[in-house]
């Protein structure tokens, strides 16, 4: 196969079709069961043109993905994944039983085993990509509960940013909010959305996480969608989501 600067990994074509992500992709390829052109393609690091005739498990995948995406009310207890080893319940699979006319999708960045709330779902790994990397206009804003009270000295760290074990974490918007019958809950603002942050800022405060719900995702707010609920987006949302990241 003649190479050229345009030929990409198979696993990045592979997500870039909306079948999964570039690491469960490669655990496809590295089984044997992806072929390329009808053969049998192992190699992780050789390249592919981008219109190859890609199959996994001998089923094709389309060549031209139109970027979709929908809100997914996350549930806690599960684990944004197509695959877990320790056999708890995935997104994926909850969506492929629930919602069968759903394409092959993959989240736009993850919400742990025990979040909830608003996750973003594809089916182009290209927009997923696109829309996961930090940028000041691109807020996730999650409700947060906990077992006490933010002190004035902790504010003032989260609001000029705070370094845990080496890793900087950027500045943190954060509101107090009025619950009825229930005390200290805040309204958490960020723009990085580090693997697990606001859960290892609290445990360097020494604070209990009682609850964790991502609401909003930029312009793209939860609402009243429910829990294990989907909607699919607007073109017109859909948009201003991409108008934000080019911001």
């Amino acid at each position: 196969m003649n190479m050229c600067s345009s030929d990409i990994r198979l696993a990045k074509l592979i997500a870039d079709r909306g079948f999964c992500s570039r690491r469960n992709a490669e655990a496809y390829i590295i089984a044997g069961r992806v072929k390329v052109n009808g053969k049998i393609h192992i190699d992780l690091g050789k390249k592919v043109t981008p219109d190859s005739d890609v199959s996994i498990d001998n089923t094709p995948l389309e060549k031209k993905v139109v970027g979709r995406l929908w809100a997914f009310h996350k549930p806690i207890e599960m684990i944004c994944s197509h695959l877990d080893p320790e056999g708890r319940q995935t997104v994926f699979s909850y969506l492929k039983k629930t919602f069968p006319y759903l394409p092959h999708v993959i989240s736009v960045g993850r919400l742990d085993y025990m979040s909830e709330g608003l996750l973003l779902i594809t089916n182009k790994g290209s927009l997923a990509h696109q829309l996961e990397k930090p940028n000041k206009s691109m807020i996730r804003t999650y409700d947060v509960k906990l077992a006490r009270t933010l002190t004035d000295p902790m504010l003032k760290l989260l609001e000029k940013g705070v370094s845990i074990d080496g890793i900087h974490y950027k500045k943190i918007i954060v509101q107090k909010l009025e619950q009825v019958g229930s005390q200290n809950w805040y309204r958490f603002k960020l723009t990085e959305g580090k693997n697990r942050e606001i859960r290892k800022i609290l445990e360097h405060f020494k604070i209990p996480l009682a609850r964790l719900k991502r609401v909003a995702y930029g312009p793209i707010k939860l609402g009243p969608l429910e829990k294990g609920a989907i909607r699919e987006l607007k073109q017109s949302e859909l948009k201003t989501l991409l108008e934000k990241v080019n911001d």
